[in-house]
């Protein structure tokens, strides 16, 4: 009797130790392919309560932690798959308790979690973190409720972060480098970028827009729309006092020469939209820009922009 009570107590031991360690780390492969299924197929049949306790384990510090320090890219995909879910972000957005939402943005925006998404050299991968971090009911809630907020600017900082802004341009895939382009030219998002009152934000932004890097990739782009939305975001800055006024010298030298840069005159060429030709004549007419183009462009790429500048102008209509 006796070695059957503690034959008993030991197995229940093993249980909750194992329970334990479950809850410690519910996202084991079985679990994660499961939800990934569900959500795949549960369509709007799924209880809230369920998506809301599957997100709570998605984004747990446990959970989180098994996907940075994975090796297996089939496993961040999935992931990424689950977590970037409308389904799942709107979960964390519609729930009670407010530290869901919180620790969902804190786990998509993790700066260890781009650095494991630099090691998956997938498309498939990034895509699906830029989905999920570039879903347009967040960025309309983080926008619109307090911009200037600690919420959203740790969002958006770690968006337009140098390791961000590589991982959308890493693969030069055209699918993923559009879908970053779009996402960091969302209007809603610039304007959220404007509001909020963030010097080192601001700078950011501009920087991970107008870098020679950003320029290459959003010019090679075949879709008119994402070019379109790329250039008439590169001109808005003179369009925003509140953009313009938080532009350190660096930053505002390099903008204002990526406005000058061949490939952008080109795209503005190709396109032949005068609502941005037009747009882009006005902010290269503004005497700050001016003034930064002289101190930092070449002579003869200046020549060259000036000749450009007449040519584009005669068919603009600012």
């Amino acid at each position: 009797m006796l070695r059957k009570i503690l034959t008993a107590a030991a197995v229940s031991a093993v249980l909750s130790v194992g329970a334990a360690q479950a809850a410690e780390h519910p996202l084991d492969v079985t679990a994660l392919n499961r939800i990934v299924t569900e959500l795949s197929a549960g369509g709007t049949t799924i209880d809230r309560k369920q998506i809301e306790e599957w997100t709570a384990a998605l984004v747990s510090p446990a959970a989180l932690k098994s996907v940075v320090e994975s090796n297996d890219g089939t496993y961040v995909e999935a992931w990424l798959r689950a977590a970037s879910d409308p389904k799942v972000i709107d979960a964390a957005l519609r729930a009670a308790d407010p530290k869901l939402l919180d620790h969902w943005l804190k786990s998509v925006t993790d700066p260890r979690l781009v650095a494991s998404l630099t090691r998956h050299a997938d498309a498939k991968v990034i895509a699906a973190w830029l989905d999920g971090a570039f879903y347009a009911p967040l960025i309309d809630q983080l926008a619109g409720a307090q911009p200037g907020g600690d919420r959203f600017k740790s969002y958006a900082d770690a968006l337009v972060s140098p390791a961000a802004v590589n991982l959308g341009l890493k693969l030069s895939d055209p699918v993923v480098v559009e879908k970053w382009v779009r996402a960091v030219t969302d209007p809603r998002f610039v304007t959220a970028v404007a509001a909020s009152g963030q010097p080192k934000l601001i700078n950011a932004w501009i920087k991970a827009l107008s870098s020679d890097k950003t320029i290459a990739a959003a010019t090679a782009l075949t879709q008119p729309a994402a070019i379109q939305q790329w250039l008439l975001a590169l001109t808005v800055v003179t369009q925003d006092q509140n953009l313009l006024k938080y532009l350190d010298p660096a930053t505002q030298s390099a903008w204002a020469a990526s406005l000058a840069n061949p490939k952008v005159i080109e795209s503005l060429t190709k396109l032949g939209d005068a609502r941005i030709s037009g747009r882009w004549v006005q902010a290269l007419s503004d005497p700050q820009v001016v003034t930064a183009l002289v101190a930092s462009v070449k002579p003869e790429v200046l020549i060259s922009f000036i000749r450009a500048l007449a040519a584009v102008k005669e068919g603009a209509k600012p």
